[in-house]
């Protein structure tokens, strides 16, 4: 999907052609540079709600600048057709681009690697290896990432596994499986402890609906 700061900096660039009054431009800019930058954070504080974070940053962008020419209408008066037409069918075009490109992840939205951060860290004691994976550990519209775990000096496999499974229970799992993603864009992710010879091996499963 296309990056959310070069939509909100399209909108931007256009906004500064096509405004007429500094009083009105400066103060929506720093706006659309707010927008910008709060869906950039929100985009890696919630990357399950990127598809969301995008569509309304763009649209209060948008907002934005309609707003700051309705407040140059007003004040200002009609502006010249010919050096607002094209700006606005800039936007208008870039908009559609955005939906064109995004509604194929809206319709059909892939599956994805749960974050080690849902069940790391891990109590004191209890050490953690995240295994590599790519695209090849994605299946039939599940991606499957696993943390093999070993326990403290002389605790059992056994006794390893059901801490951790108190464990996830304290980090939300109160059952294998639960809702992921937002409106667009919603799954599950689910998790599993299972015994290996020297330890444990939680596997993270991420699947869409």
């Amino acid at each position: 999907m296309i990056a959310v700061m070069e939509l909100v900096a399209v909108v931007l660039v256009v906004w500064l052609v096509i405004a007429r009054s500094g009083r009105v431009r400066w103060p929506v800019a720093a706006a659309l540079v707010l927008v910008g930058g709060a869906a950039w954070l929100g985009v890696r504080a919630f990357p399950l709600g990127t598809a969301e974070i995008n569509l309304g940053s763009l649209v209060l962008a948008v907002v934005l600048v309609a707003a700051g020419r309705e407040v140059e209408r007003r004040t200002l008066g009609p502006g010249p057709r010919l050096r607002v037409v094209w700006p606005f069918r800039l936007l208008a075009t870039a908009s559609l681009l955005l939906v064109c490109c995004a509604s194929s992840d809206w319709i059909r939205p892939a599956p994805f690697f749960p974050g080690s951060d849902v069940v790391l860290p891990l109590p004191s004691g209890l050490h953690a290896t995240v295994e590599p994976h790519d695209g090849t550990d994605c299946g039939t519209g599940v991606c499957t990432a696993h943390l093999t775990v070993a326990g403290r000096p002389g605790q059992s496999p056994a006794d390893l596994q059901a801490e951790l499974r108190v464990h996830a229970r304290t980090r939300g799992w109160t059952s294998d499986c639960r809702p992921a993603g937002w409106i667009l864009t919603r799954g599950q992710e689910c998790l599993s402890i299972d015994v290996t010879p020297t330890g444990a091996q939680i596997t993270l499963e991420g699947s869409r609906n």
